[in-house]
């Protein structure tokens, strides 16, 4: 097979391309990482499973990495056994600073805790674990997190149906923060010797939705014995953020018992529970959220009208708005966005059209964010995955990572190196996919696993390091100029 791919070139030099191809393979990849540089303005860090991934390697490892998650049902949090779980007991940052949980009554002892809703006589609306689907309050599955189906702030509020709402009152009780339940160790980094919750400055964080605007109180719960601190909040109309005191947890033995939030402002108050933050301000380290549900598409996150393509389990378009995902982002502060995108997507040529629109949208609402694009596994394509179209996605993510326009764009190629380490799909799915598509709890450690060793392999790498798999695509007049005059730069 041929090193280099040459596409849209007028004029070609043979006797150049035949050096290219004769040359040892390491000077051939110099070759290539210097003409890119020429082209793209910059040096553009590759090794064999990443590209331009130094970027946001060493904050991911021990800085202020704040990741939210684009994804689909892979990534979903309320889902037992997926990456977010994952993610948990396989990724070693140095500290876990932070981390959002699924809005489900179930899944506790992936998630650590459960947020509950809908509880109180005197409150109605859509239970947080029964969707967020305005259309179906029944449908369950891979619930859609933290945007959810637009417009998902009013269609699923809760709402009090009473005047007489005091905080306390369990008729009025509209939402229930449940502490760690399980497997608090997965919230321990490599150099915390205790998890958030036990940490010296502990912090409940809430972003609330109000169409109405009102009053709530809250109970905050620190652990057992069960100290409680009382705190009142005057909601405005539209998104807002309350946060608990600062509680020092540290001597702190049990962690039972539960944060709740009352309605206290009158018949008609309505409020959405969109994220919730469990962190420990004491440390610098790795946050975690969520946007997205099961069945998206990259188009999912990139529209936001009903030309959205339709979720299977709904019958309809799920999408949302610009005012919903920043309210997520500047929740989070969020600085990475990792985006695990593609296997509902039935051809390359969707991702495609889709991924600079999911870029600039994001780009839009937030600066100075970087984006990591990651190469899905083969899996589903109504159960039959076709590698020639996994692979076209990791060809695309490859030459958009670090290109001109693309410079805050990195690649972890999950992909190859599943295939390098495990072997086709064939292998591997029965012990790490629970039905073909979805990662059992297994699947989703060895994958969260191989990830974070890219990342590690990233990080210890020098800028501009040459490295990745021929072939390589030259695309162009001036990136085939650039080849060829970087020829001579190696001896």
């Amino acid at each position: 097979m041929p090193r280099f791919n040459y596409i849209n070139v007028t004029s070609r030099d043979a006797s150049a391309e035949a050096i290219l191809e004769d040359m040892a393979e390491l000077r051939a990849k110099k070759i290539a990482l210097w003409s890119e540089n020429m082209t793209s303005g910059g040096a553009v860090q590759e090794t064999t499973y990443s590209k331009n991934l130094d970027i946001v390697a060493g904050d991911l490892i021990s800085g202020n990495a704040n990741i939210m998650v684009l994804g689909d049902s892979i990534n979903n949090p309320s889902q037992a056994g997926y990456m977010r779980s994952g993610y948990m007991n396989s990724w070693e940052p140095n500290y876990w600073r932070g981390l959002c949980p699924a809005l489900s009554n179930g899944n506790s002892g992936q998630n650590g805790m459960q947020i509950s809703g809908a509880l109180g006589a005197n409150v109605t609306g859509v239970s947080t674990g029964n969707g967020p689907d305005p259309g179906n309050p029944a449908f369950a599955g891979t619930s859609l997190i933290g945007v959810g189906v637009s417009p998902q702030e009013t269609n699923t509020a809760l709402v009090t149906t009473d005047a007489t709402g005091t905080i306390g009152n369990g008729n009025f009780e509209g939402f229930r923060l449940n502490n760690i339940e399980s497997g608090i160790d997965a919230y321990n980094g490599t150099q915390q010797t205790s998890s958030i919750l036990e940490g010296t400055q502990f912090q409940y964080r809430c972003l609330l939705f109000s169409p109405t605007g009102g009053d709530i109180g809250v109970y905050w719960r620190r652990g057992s014995p069960n100290a409680t601190t009382q705190s009142n909040y005057t909601l405005s109309v539209g998104y807002n953020v309350i946060e608990s005191p600062i509680f020092d947890n540290s001597n702190y033995a049990s962690y039972s018992g539960a944060s709740q939030i009352y309605f206290t402002g009158g018949a008609g108050e309505q409020i959405s529970l969109l994220n919730v933050e469990y962190v420990d301000l004491a440390t610098t380290g790795m946050r975690m959220s969520y946007m997205g549900g099961g069945g998206f598409q990259v188009a999912n996150h990139v529209l936001q009208d009903n030309s959205a393509p339709i979720v299977s389990g709904t019958g309809r378009p799920a999408w949302y708005g610009d005012a919903s995902a920043q309210a997520n982002l500047n929740f989070l502060d969020a600085n990475i966005v990792w985006i695990h995108l593609g296997n509902n997507n039935a051809n390359e040529a969707d991702v495609e059209a889709y991924i600079p629109g999911l870029i600039n949208r994001f780009r839009s609402l937030k600066s100075d964010m970087k984006f990591v694009l990651v190469s899905p596994y083969d899996g589903d394509l109504a159960r039959n995955p076709d590698p020639a179209r996994f692979q076209a996605q990791v060809d695309y993510y490859k030459d958009l990572a670090g290109s001109s326009g693309y410079t805050d764009v990195g690649f972890l190629d999950m992909r190859t190196k599943i295939i390098d380490d495990l072997g086709p799909y064939a292998n591997w799915q029965a012990t790490n996919l629970v039905d073909g598509l979805h990662p059992s709890q297994a699947g989703a450690n060895t994958f969260a696993s191989i990830e974070w060793d890219i990342i590690e392999e990233s990080n210890s790498a020098p800028a501009g390091s040459p490295g990745g798999s021929f072939p390589i695509t030259i695309d162009g007049d001036q990136e085939y100029s650039a080849l060829l005059a970087c020829i001579k730069r190696v001896k």
